[in-house]
């Protein structure tokens, strides 16, 4: 009997690592020109560089987005355009390309994944379109 609940422990455990790697964080202030989510850095050839992260962005007047991504217990903070909107996303996801450099001066891109309810989404369709 012991041997069962140990192994129930265990799959419950297992369980729990797997939800807390599934869920994705997502915060909105109430103007919605703050905002927490999930971004992946591309090359400017759009290929994936690294994984997703958690990525924290503030929509500035002019429309300027200052990305500050997690990596390594640092914060890296940078300044980046919202260029476009995937016409095709996930499901239950919107998700928008922002250009930009990278800290070395690289031109890249970054993703952004949000939940299709976020407030921010209203807020980076406006960026994007001051842009044009």
């Amino acid at each position: 009997m012991d041997w069962l609940w140990a192994a129930l422990g265990i799959a419950g455990m297992g369980l729990l690592a797997w939800l807390g790697f599934r869920i994705e964080p997502h915060w909105v202030s109430k103007d919605a020109h703050r905002f927490l989510c999930t971004g992946q850095l591309m090359s400017h050839l759009g290929e994936p560089v690294g994984r997703w992260r958690e990525t924290r962005v503030i929509i500035n007047s002019s429309g300027d987005a200052q990305v500050d991504q997690k990596r390594f217990l640092r914060r890296n903070s940078s300044m980046w355009s919202v260029s476009a909107e995937s016409p095709e996303p996930p499901r239950r996801r919107v998700v928008f390309l922002l250009r930009g450099h990278t800290a070395d001066g690289q031109s890249a891109m970054l993703a952004l994944k949000l939940p299709t309810k976020s407030r921010a989404i209203a807020v980076l369709r406006q960026a994007m379109a001051m842009r044009r």
